[in-house]
């Protein structure tokens, strides 16, 4: 009897250890709980480290072996590559002990665990690439308008080719390769061979330029040499007939005639004569001008 009833008794203990086992298992999970919330309350407070500035400053693809900055990790929200700078400001105060991850190598930072402060040079390096990015595409769309022109046999395109050129000087000042390799705009070239391109097209363009300026040049000068150049056939002499060079020399008085984006009350267009005035030194002493309804009588051009 007493070996059944200490049986009992141990057995009883024994559902009492398991009871307060389980007791204990309940009490520390609540605690651990508690312990998982405090830590993300507590990282709340924080930047988020793994996220938004590691996308910030991961604006780049592979091409050919080499890092170039992927246009569509761009967007309207970071069309300068700078979103970066908003993303730094959140850790700004915070000791370089907080860490952000990346996951992929960017230039200049490798895959992995990194100090906030880390990602400050890597973020201007990547400003700067966007910001020279669009100065070759800049400059590509200046050359594919050279190559379009030249194709078309158009000659009026001196101010295009400098700003081609210009370009040119602008991507290469920002850090640009003349040897990298242009992907826009149908352009399949180098930077080198763009600006020669530009370049040549622009010694035909100053070639033809200065054989059609010559027969004015040797009797011209002064300001109506530049109106006859920047616009002889819009000019038009006393009688109301267009520029000649012989009468270019011998009348004092020019005109031209403006139409501009309005009409008269019975709906014929508007006409401004500008009737310009030049000294006997060449240079413009007046100008006046005078409004009609439709076309200037032949009258007018005195």
């Amino acid at each position: 009897m007493r070996h059944a009833a200490a049986v009992r008794s141990r057995g009883s203990k024994m559902v009492l250890s398991v009871v307060g086992m389980a007791r204990v298992g309940v009490i520390a999970g609540v605690l651990a709980s508690v312990f998982l919330v405090a830590q993300r309350t507590a990282s709340a407070d924080e930047p988020d480290e793994t996220n938004e500035l590691a996308r910030s400053i991961d604006l780049w693809k592979k091409v050919d072996g080499q890092f170039r900055i992927d246009p569509y990790k761009l967007g309207n929200y970071n069309a300068k590559g700078d979103a970066c700078k908003n993303a730094l400001k959140e850790y700004e105060g915070k000791p370089p002990s907080v860490t952000f991850v990346l996951m992929k190598d960017v230039p200049g930072l490798k895959a992995g665990t990194h100090p906030w402060t880390a990602a400050k040079p890597v973020c201007e390096a990547a400003i700067a690439a966007v910001i020279r990015d669009e100065k070759i595409k800049q400059f590509a769309l200046w050359v594919s308008g050279a190559q379009t022109d030249a194709e078309r046999g158009n000659t009026n395109v001196y101010n295009s080719l400098k700003l081609c050129l210009q370009a040119y000087d602008d991507a290469i000042a920002l850090g640009a390769s003349p040897t990298e390799f242009m992907r826009y705009y149908d352009v399949n070239m180098t930077m080198q061979a763009g600006r020669e391109f530009c370049a040549q097209l622009q010694t035909k363009v100053d070639a033809t330029q200065a054989a059609r300026e010559a027969p004015y040049r040797k009797v011209l000068k002064k300001d109506k040499l530049s109106m006859a150049i920047e616009g002889a056939d819009y000019l038009f002499m006393p009688g109301g007939g267009g520029l000649t060079i012989p009468l270019a020399a011998k009348y004092n008085v020019w005109f031209k005639d403006v139409v501009p984006d309005r009409r008269c009350t019975d709906g014929r267009e508007v006409h401004i004569l500008h009737r310009y005035q030049f000294n006997t030194q060449q240079e413009l002493a007046k100008v006046t001008d005078r409004e009609f309804c439709g076309p200037p009588p032949t009258s007018a051009f005195r």
